[in-house]
């Protein structure tokens, strides 16, 4: 019976594991788009400042 009990949680702890994974890259994947988005208008910035 312990041993069964010893693998419930594991497979718990694995799959919360998981999820933290799993958030932490859709946080960084947000981050990359915004920085991303940000370098684009400030490209945009200087192309406009440079040909006005």
């Amino acid at each position: 019976m312990y041993s069964i009990r010893r693998a419930e949680l594991n497979l718990k702890e694995e799959q919360y594991k998981s999820v933290q994974i799993a958030e932490q890259f859709r946080t960084a994947e947000s981050a990359q788009s915004i920085i991303g988005s940000d370098q684009l208008n400030r490209r945009a910035d200087n192309c406009v400042k440079q040909n006005t």
